[in-house]
């Protein structure tokens, strides 16, 4: 029994000792993992101190970025994204894809501040230059004005000049004219004697006056057909409008009229249009029916206006019959002392006539001179010895004219019978003109009119 108890305590001795090593491993087991967990937690702490120091920084950082950018020190990274992309559509829209950054825009602009320092400096240089050019110009457009002022009391001085010569020379074409009027004179005296021998030697002449007998019967007979008299009205007016210068007449296509050609107009008691006194005058514009036609109105006295009912007449025109005309001496329709034949067989023609014969300016007849020539139109007899030819063949048209019954009438009543008003022209004057008058090279030059 003692045995046994000895064995139970030595067993139970033996459980004592291994639970107490196992408690006393425990323990220590214990201990050194407590002492880990301390040292680890120290660690924790002074890695959660240096993350915190850490953190702290990059806040600071990151506050000083967004001041740096321009931004509150509270922008969130949303704003600051938002300045970012707003920044780079305005500022590095034509950056490539990947070099959008604020570095490289700061870079383009200094670049590009620097070209536009470069760019100023340049233009200054410019600027400099472009001061020194003005300065020469100024001084060149002073010297030009200076040179322009002379030259104009130089001008004023010749014109003085020019003037006193002109002036010399018109006395002295005065003189000459009065003596080429007494020359004309004494010429006229030597025709009136040279005709009076050619009306005494016509007595020779069988033949010319048998045929001028037979002429003038025809022309007689010829006359008896016509109106009592020939200077009645070819129509009448029977509208006008003062405010657009138009009036209308009774004559149209059936009465054989045409455009452009003129009327007189005389008032509405005219009996012979020879003996009138002319109101105004007309131009045929259009022809509106078979007895109506527009025109417009050349010419018009407000004293005395043209009214409806007042009567027209043509030198020219005559109601579905193409009257037949001479011309003879100088056709002088403007008055500048030049030949204007052509143009008077062109308004002629304008107003349907025709133009049997004509002295032309040589001193030749053109045509020839019948019964049936209605009128012979007297320009100026030339005085000139060098006109001799030219003055024969006025004298013997005129008398041709009287062996033949035609009637003669001057150029001034043909045009205003006509109701043709010559074009005032502008006359220039210059000292080496050859008349002291008109220049040598005034226009004269005459443009038809067509139908």
């Amino acid at each position: 029994m003692a045995a046994r108890q000895d064995q139970s305590q030595t067993i139970v001795i033996i459980v004592c000792s291994i639970l107490i090593l196992l408690l006393a491993i425990v323990a220590y087991l214990t201990w050194s993992s407590s002492k880990q967990e301390f040292a680890r937690a120290e660690e924790l702490a002074t890695q959660k101190q240096q993350a915190e120091n850490a953190a702290r920084q990059k806040v600071q950082e990151a506050e000083s970025m967004l001041a740096m950018l321009g931004l509150d020190a509270g922008a969130t990274f949303t704003e600051v994204q938002e300045r970012y992309e707003a920044d780079k559509k305005q500022f590095m829209s034509t950056f490539e894809e990947g070099t959008q950054t604020y570095r490289n825009a700061l870079d383009y602009i200094y670049t590009e501040n620097a070209k536009i320092a470069q760019q100023e400096n340049e233009a200054k240089k410019q600027v400099k230059s472009l001061e020194q050019q003005l300065v020469a110009i100024e001084a060149e457009k002073q010297k030009q004005i200076d040179e322009a002022v002379s030259a104009r009391e130089q001008a004023k001085q010749d014109l003085a000049a020019e003037r006193a010569r002109f002036e010399r020379e018109r006395e002295s074409i005065d003189r000459q004219k009065r003596q080429l009027a007494q020359t004309l004179a004494d010429k006229e005296t030597e025709f009136n004697s040279r005709v009076a021998v050619a009306q005494s030697a016509r007595q020779a002449a069988e033949d010319s006056l048998t045929k001028a007998e037979r002429s003038r019967s025809t022309l007689l007979a010829e006359r008896k057909q016509e109106t009592p008299s020939s200077e009645v009205a070819d129509g009448a007016v029977t509208y006008v409008n003062q405010a657009t210068q138009t009036a209308w007449i009774d004559l149209g296509e059936e009465d054989s009229l045409r455009r452009q050609v003129t009327f007189s107009v005389f008032d509405s008691a005219l009996t012979d249009a020879a003996k009138a006194e002319k109101k105004g005058s007309l131009e045929v514009t259009r022809l509106l029916g078979d007895h109506i036609a527009e025109a417009k109105i050349t010419n018009d006295d407000p004293r005395n206006p043209i009214l409806p009912g007042d009567r027209i007449y043509s030198q020219v025109w005559q109601r579905g019959k193409a009257l037949r005309f001479g011309l003879t001496g100088l056709i002088d329709i403007d008055g500048d002392g030049v030949s204007d034949l052509q143009r008077a067989k062109d308004l002629i023609a304008l107003n349907g006539a025709k133009v049997d014969v004509s002295l032309e300016e040589d001193g030749t007849v053109d045509g020839e001179m019948t019964v049936g020539t209605r009128y012979l139109v007297l320009g100026d007899s030339p005085d000139q010895p060098s006109k001799a030819a030219y003055r024969t063949g006025y004298q013997d048209m005129s008398r041709e004219a009287a062996n033949l019954g035609v009637e003669t009438i001057s150029l001034t009543d043909f045009l205003n019978r006509m109701g043709y008003k010559p074009v005032e022209e502008t006359v220039r004057f210059s000292g080496g003109s050859n008349k002291g008058g008109p220049a040598g090279d005034a226009p004269r030059s005459f443009r038809f009119r067509t139908p």
